[in-house]
C-alpha cells in the first residue's frame, strides 16, 4: 500500500497534503513516509515539525493536558485563538472541542520531530506559512529552522 492506505481506499495514486498546527504534523510525516503519494505539501502554524513550543504556550495548556474539562478546554482555547478580546469562537467547533475532554484516554499519536538530514532529502514541494501571532511556535525561529531544514523544497515555486 506504499505507506498510505488512506489514499489507496480512495483510489488516489498521489494527492496535494496540507495541515495545520497538529495536522501539519501529521502531514509532514506522512510525506516523509510516503513521499512519492504527495505531490505537494502545505503546512499551516506545523507544531513540533521545526522547533518546539513556546514556554507559555505549554503553560496555558497545561491544566487542561492535565484534567482536561469542558470549561478548561474553553479557557485555553480562547487564550490560544484570542478570542477573549475579538471574535468568538464558532460555537459549533467549541462544542465539539469541549465534547472531547470527556475523552481524556483518547491521546494524540505524537513523537519526535524529523530529523534535519530527513528533512533536507524531501523533494516535495513545500509551502510553509508561520502565523505572525502564533502562540504556540517562536514564529522567527520556527521560519529559520524550517528554512535550513527544508533547502530548495520550500520557497522557491516549486
Amino acid at each position: 500500500m506504499g505507506g498510505a492506505p488512506q489514499l489507496d481506499c480512495l483510489g488516489a495514486g498521489e494527492a496535494d497534503l496540507g495541515g495545520h498546527s497538529y495536522g501539519g504534523w501529521i502531514a509532514l510525516h506522512h510525506t516523509l513516509r510516503a513521499p512519492a503519494r504527495v505531490r505537494r505539501l502545505f503546512l499551516l502554524d506545523p507544531t513540533r515539525c521545526f522547533a518546539g513550543f513556546k514556554a507559555a504556550y505549554l503553560l496555558h495548556a497545561l491544566p487542561m493536558l492535565v484534567r482536561p474539562t469542558p470549561r478548561r478546554v474553553r479557557a485555553f482555547l480562547e487564550w490560544e485563538t484570542g478570542a477573549a478580546g475579538g471574535a468568538p469562537l464558532d460555537p459549533d467547533w467549541l462544542a465539539l472541542q469541549e465534547a472531547a475532554a470527556g475523552f481524556p484516554a483518547l491521546k494524540p499519536v505524537t513523537g519526535p520531530r524529523p530529523a534535519p538530514d530527513v528533512l533536507r532529502a524531501l523533494e516535495v514541494p513545500v509551502l510553509l506559512l508561520v502565523a505572525a501571532n502564533s502562540r504556540t511556535l517562536p514564529q522567527a525561529l520556527g521560519f529559520a529552522r524550517a528554512g535550513a531544514h527544508l533547502g530548495r523544497s520550500s520557497g522557491e515555486g516549486r
